[in-house]
């Protein structure tokens, strides 16, 4: 049979077969150029496709223009060379798992530990290593990536990416987001971005310094406004429909995109959204994000007067400043939400939580797509030094803050629906079905009841390994095709296949806003009376109602 993975090995071969001859005319300076509205840009061939790195949608942050909305970037003369990515966004490393206890510089000596990684540590390590791209760090950081098989008019669906790292670290810059393998069937152009984090986007100061800054705690999520209407003004010359554009982001991309689907200044710059594995049901209120901003303030010795001093301070500093700033307000608990700066319900910006008591009503119209892995929380859960060897003890305290005092039940009902797992597996079984899968369900169940436009939902319970599972981030190497960018998805078995079925998923779904493939059996549309759900597996097959007990409970809880 003739598949989309044959048609795309082939082509990929004539594109290697092309590339050397593109090789030799890149020497001769004949490197692919796109006009852009600010300016023409000169980029690269990969893998047989044509990439634009670094090409920017923005003016710089950093100064004055440091908590303010986001500005055009002035055009420039003669040719940009886009060869290479740009900066990211200034942050501070979360570690391996921001719910991992971080000692003080003056605490004393700790007792002697094992000087390398546990097992299930060195094992997480191998699932996204770090990429060279994501040291270069500024805030000249609204930049995008594109990736494209012609500069021509064929009007390629658009599929834009918002990196994962919760609303605090990452890059869209990222090797793993690469998107040429995507691109490389002639089926769609792939754009991932960069875009303000911490506290550069999401500082809320309209309480404290006014109008001004009234927009200061979402000025993250207006940089991805001002990438889509790049995309929507330029997306044509790179062989993009700019009518056809869907986002699309794991983890904190996942609650990106939840978050842009209730913005009204994003209306009609989108027509498809993908939530893998985070959306946002509701983001914070002015009074928590005043209540950070005046424990920065007080961190520093500044007063409300003084607050200009924030957009002269030493960027690192301040990134540094505000994350052990905002941890004193908001404690990082495994499992109960985002962290403390996110996007703000500010009534300037946004002016409802996303997915709270009703779906966004400014994305009625747009399909979506969304989901989880069958062990989300071993990636937060793994690293923590007491993994492998929680008592039931030890886990019903984890649970207090997310279960109340439901938390006994919650776990006396897991050890039935897991009888098999240890107490370590069984905190990943409940934390996974709290913060992701529940809230996953939450998005599709709210949208269905609008009756607009179908949600499809999905569980990768395909396993990296009996250590791993199937950890939060397994599902973005596959949906890429780029199973060779992470050493544990390659060493997986079948990785290629699940790699095959979903990006094929994924590519239908911005195409027509359906992820049905030949390669599927028939997905239904999420619906309150059969809750179909696709299971990705080496055998893929769809369920009703998957995980129903646990549904219900958290429904109750």
């Amino acid at each position: 049979m003739l598949t989309r993975r044959i048609v795309t090995q082939a082509l990929a071969g004539i594109g290697l077969a092309a590339a050397a001859g593109r090789a030799a005319s890149a020497a001769a300076g004949t490197q692919p150029i796109a006009k852009t509205g600010a300016g023409a840009v000169r980029g690269t061939f990969d893998h047989g496709v044509l990439a634009f790195r670094g090409v920017p949608y923005g003016a710089p942050t950093g100064g004055a223009a440091r908590f303010m909305p986001p500005e055009p970037r002035a055009p420039w003369r003669g040719i940009r060379e886009a060869s290479t990515y740009g900066s990211s966004c200034p942050q501070v490393p979360l570690g391996m798992s921001p719910f991992a206890a971080k000692r003080p510089p003056d605490a004393p000596p700790a007792e002697a530990r094992p000087s390398g990684p546990s097992p299930m540590q060195a094992a997480l390590a191998s699932l996204f290593p770090r990429s060279s791209a994501d040291d270069r760090q500024g805030e000249d950081c609204l930049v995008l990536n594109v990736w494209t098989r012609a500069l021509d008019g064929a009007k390629r669906p658009v599929m834009v990416w918002l990196h994962g790292g919760g609303f605090a670290v990452g890059s869209g810059s990222h090797g793993t987001y690469n998107g040429a393998r995507l691109a490389a069937g002639d089926e769609v152009v792939v754009v991932t971005i960069n875009h303000r984090l911490n506290v550069f986007g999401y500082l809320y100061l309209g309480d404290i310094a006014g109008e001004r800054f009234a927009q200061s705690g979402n000025v993250g999520m207006l940089d991805v406004v001002a990438a889509l209407r790049w995309v929507r003004d330029n997306i044509g010359a790179f062989g993009g429909d700019p009518h056809n554009v869907t986002i699309f982001g794991e983890s904190g991309g996942a609650g990106k995109v939840s978050v842009v689907c209730a913005m009204p200044a994003a209306k009609r710059l989108f027509h498809k959204a993908i939530m893998q594995s985070g959306p946002c049901l509701k983001i914070q209120d002015k009074s928590r994000g005043t209540a950070i901003a005046r424990q920065l303030l007080d961190d520093l010795g500044l007063s409300a007067r003084r607050i200009g001093e924030l957009q002269t301070m030493d960027a690192a500093a301040l990134a540094a400043a505000a994350n052990l700033a905002e941890v004193k307000v908001v404690p990082r608990v495994l499992g109960f939400g985002p962290m403390g700066m996110v996007p703000v319900v500010d009534g300037k910006v946004l002016y409802h939580d996303p997915f709270d008591s009703e779906a966004a009503p400014e994305s009625s119209g747009i399909p979506f797509m969304v989901g989880s892995t069958k062990d989300e929380a071993t990636l937060f859960a793994g690293p923590l030094p007491e993994w492998g060897n929680f008592t039931e003890a030890e886990v019903l305290e984890r649970l207090k803050p997310i279960a109340g005092t439901r938390a006994a039940e919650a776990l006396a009902l897991y050890k039935r629906l897991h009888p098999a797992d240890s107490p370590s597996y069984l905190l990943v079984d409940l934390v996974t079905d709290y913060w992701m899968r529940q809230s996953a369900t939450r998005v599709a169940e709210l949208k269905s009841r609008q009756h607009a436009a179908p949600a499809f939902v999905y569980v990768l319970e395909w396993e990296l390994n009996p250590l791993l599972r199937t950890p939060h981030g397994t599902d973005v190497p596959l949906v890429f095709d780029n199973v060779l960018s992470s050493p544990a998805v390659a060493a997986a078995v079948d990785a290629q296949g699940l790699a095959d079925q979903m990006s094929a998923a994924w590519i239908a779904f911005a195409r027509t806003g359906n992820p049905s493939t030949a390669a599927l059996p028939r997905w239904p549309a999420y619906e309150s009376g059969t809750r179909a759900v696709m299971l990705f597996n080496t055998t893929s097959r769809v369920v009703d109602d998957f995980d129903k007990p646990a549904r219900e409970f958290w429904e109750r809880a």
